[in-house]
């Protein structure tokens, strides 16, 4: 399997890089510092994941790299949609990890591309906190969504960072 990893900021692209170059994988895993809506790669792919800049209308930063990463005006989620649209091979899979109260809304723009939710998974902090991420996936063919409900306990010590499932 080879990886394609686009990533727009430059400082990041370079960390990906050098994070790349000391992996085990180097060999199948390619960054490319540029634009997604710009990138083009010649080919489309089996699987595309996404992680796009979360916030539209929160309270921006003075920051605009911190912008162009955290909020939609660098990559809107409608123009995320064209970029899937035009890259994932039929029979290919989108997966993309949203805030919680944006999920129904991407749901519904998906499906205007041909885009069919076939597994959400609604992740909360813990049983006793409410969602606030959504993991989507999505396929050309219409299935029946499966939804799961889970909950990650994140624990940080000195030296480890560890997620269980609840």
């Amino acid at each position: 399997m080879i990886i394609d990893a686009v990533e727009m900021d430059a400082s990041a692209a370079e960390q990906a890089k050098e994070n790349v170059a000391a992996s085990p994988w180097a060999n199948r895993i390619h960054v490319f510092h540029e634009d997604i809506v710009n990138f083009n790669a010649g080919k489309q792919y089996d699987g595309i994941i996404s992680n796009p800049p979360f916030f539209e209308d929160d309270l921006l930063s003075p920051d605009k790299a911190k912008n162009n990463a955290k909020h939609h005006s660098s990559l809107s989620l409608m123009r995320l949609l064209q970029v899937v649209e035009k890259q994932l091979a039929t029979g290919g899979y989108f997966a993309v990890l949203l805030p919680f109260h944006r999920v129904d809304y991407f749901i519904d723009e998906a499906l205007r591309f041909g885009l069919h939710l076939y597994r959400q998974v609604s992740v909360k902090q813990t049983p006793r906190h409410s969602f606030f991420r959504g993991i989507l996936f999505f396929g050309h063919d219409k299935m029946v969504p499966q939804k799961m409900k889970s909950s990650l306990k994140i624990k940080r010590t000195n030296t480890t960072l560890s997620l269980q499932h609840c």
